[in-house]
């Protein structure tokens, strides 16, 4: 049955995010756009406010001067969100401004009428101004912004132009000159000055001079403005929504960081229950088969006690060859060397159940050393134990099984009369640690990692279950066994963390 990979789960665990970021930012968008629209849809409201203050300004002829219309301007970008007016020609011209001017540049506008920057938008020809609605019975005329000075001047013309007139009319005409003096703005003009002068409000000349204002109304006629509004509000709204849904993509990925853990750790932990019921099967099966193995060997041991004693005995009558002598030693010889095995085997196989109890280090080594005392003897190897009168909680009978299996290990290693030290002392965390050194040829790089697992041996007539057995006697204690090289040259197995006795 195939499973489910766990690739493919991450797969839909990062599509599934990436989903929430591209939904965060669309939302961010639709938020950026509404914004941007309120925004658009308040520089509306201003707009018939401008176009009210302008259309309150006009006087005759759609004149207005540009210092009432700025001043009634400024009034109004310092009582409404608005940072500046613009008023412009035909031409895109500015004609007249309050605060702060439009973006210089209108070839970035777009078919909105609208210019942004960082700090400002810039929003143009919301309402058109070539054109205002007249009064009624008046003709359609546009508004057009002048200076004080071009009213005061054309004032001045007109003046000239009035007494130049009344001086000519007093010297051909004193009727007349009666009746101009009731004409308190401009005296009434004969027909030929029709077709001179186009004839202004209710039949009177314009106070501005008709060439004059054919040029204005080129130059200084208003068809649109251009509205300045800050983005503050914008920025804003727009920073507090990209905290937001970055929060909500952070939260989104731990969440889904999380499930990801989560599933990886029900995920390990169904396949480590599933490895512990095997593991289970297995070590039951092993016990069965460890238990079976191990009466097998003990039931081999008298047989081949027999056969040792038969040996024995054959080599041993007088009436017997010298060839058939040296037949038995072999048999007696290897019927030891496989009873030897059995005897490791069996002790590996036993459960490693320890019973603590107080143990003198120092008695128990000199003890295991008599028991080698053949061996030691027959190399004459000098041995010395070093180290202060400690008592640890041990296992005697497993305590004296690893001492025996590494110094009867040191014994073999070493030459005729070498030397073997025993050494134990108390470390810094109050433990002890115990080191059995020999000056033989020690144990080669290669090989160091395996010394420690089962059957491997580097002697020929080794079992290679020694070291394993000394291993696992340590580790049911809770202890830690190393190899370290010889000073300068030889074995040295450190054993540590062996707990003093309270006792």
């Amino acid at each position: 049955m195939n499973r489910f990979h766990p690739r493919y789960a991450y797969a839909i665990l990062l599509a599934l995010w990436a989903l929430i970021l591209a939904w965060q930012a669309f939302e961010h968008q639709r938020v950026v756009a509404s914004a941007r629209q309120s925004l658009i849809d308040r520089a509306v409201d201003i707009s018939t406010s401008v176009g009210v203050v302008i259309r309150s300004q006009r006087r005759f002829l759609g004149i207005v001067t540009q210092d009432r219309l700025e001043s009634a301007l400024s009034e109004l970008v310092r009582s409404e969100d608005l940072t500046g007016v613009t008023l412009l020609n035909a031409q895109g011209e500015v004609v007249a401004s309050s605060g702060l001017p439009p973006h210089a540049d209108f070839s970035g506008i777009d078919a909105e009428g609208q210019i942004w920057s960082d700090d400002s938008v810039s929003v143009i020809n919301f309402v058109d101004l070539g054109q205002v609605s007249p009064d009624e019975g008046e003709e359609q005329r546009p508004t057009i912004v002048v200076s004080d000075s071009e009213v005061q001047q054309s004032f001045r013309n007109i003046r000239t132009r009035r007494n130049a007139r009344d001086s000519s009319d007093l010297a051909d005409n004193a009727p007349r000159r009666e009746q101009s003096k009731g004409d308190s703005i401009e005296p009434p003009t004969s027909e030929g000055e029709t077709n001179r002068i186009r004839r202004g409000r209710n039949g009177r000349r314009p106070f501005i001079d008709p060439d004059r204002f054919q040029e204005l109304l080129k130059t200084q006629s208003l068809h649109r403005f251009a509205l300045v509004l800050p983005t503050d509000s914008i920025r804003q709204t727009v920073q507090t929504d990209q905290w937001f849904r970055v929060a909500i993509g952070t939260l989104a990925f731990l969440l889904l960081g999380g499930s990801a853990v989560t599933w990886q750790s029900i995920a390990r932990s169904s396949q480590l229950q599933l490895r512990l019921v095997r593991a289970k099967e297995l070590n039951e099966y092993l016990q069965e088969m460890n238990l079976a193995a191990a009466g097998l060997a003990h039931e081999t041991r008298n047989p081949l006690n027999l056969i040792r004693g038969m040996a024995q005995m054959i080599s041993k009558t007088p009436s017997t060859s010298q060839e058939v002598q040296e037949r038995s030693q072999q048999i007696t010889q290897e019927v030891d060397r496989v009873t030897d095995q059995l005897n490791d085997f069996i002790n590996y196989s036993k459960p490693r159940e320890t019973r603590m109890t107080p143990v003198d280090l120092e008695i128990i080594c000199r003890d295991v050393m008599r028991t080698l005392a053949p061996d030691i003897e027959d190399k004459s190897i000098h041995w010395k134990i070093i180290g202060p009168s400690l008592t640890v909680d041990a296992d005697e009978q497993m305590l004296r099984q690893v001492l025996f299996n590494l110094l009867i290990n040191a014994a073999q290693a070493v030459g005729q009369e070498g030397s073997i030290r025993i050494r134990f002392g108390r470390d810094r965390t109050d433990s002890v640690h115990l080191e059995i050194e020999d000056d033989g040829p020690g144990i080669a790089t290669e090989i160091q990692p395996e010394i420690f697992k089962p059957y491997f041996t580097s002697h020929e007539r080794g079992t290679g279950l020694g070291l394993a057995i000394v291993h696992q006697i340590v580790l049911a204690h809770d202890w830690d066994i190393a190899y370290l090289s010889g000073n300068p040259t030889g074995a040295r197995f450190r054993i540590s963390r062996l707990v003093l006795s309270n006792h």
